[in-house]
């Protein structure tokens, strides 16, 4: 999107506007987690939270942008 138009700390807005997005659904997730009595799920949870957080971590350090 930035490729386009040129918006002052767009790469800012994006990665906060990521962390808030992946945070509520890691916290989804835990409830989720947290209300499941299968076993067999638990796997496939783990990964999603897994992947929320990594998703937390890439949006927080993809704002840092040095080539301006």
């Amino acid at each position: 999107m930035l490729i386009f138009v040129n918006i002052p700390d767009g790469a800012l807005i994006y990665a906060i506007l990521g962390l808030v997005i992946f945070a509520v659904l890691t916290m989804v997730d835990f409830q989720r987690l947290r209300r499941n009595t299968d076993v067999t799920s638990a796997p496939l949870l783990a990964a999603s939270i897994f992947l929320d957080i990594l998703n937390v971590f890439l949006s927080v350090f993809s704002g840092r942008s040095d080539n301006r």
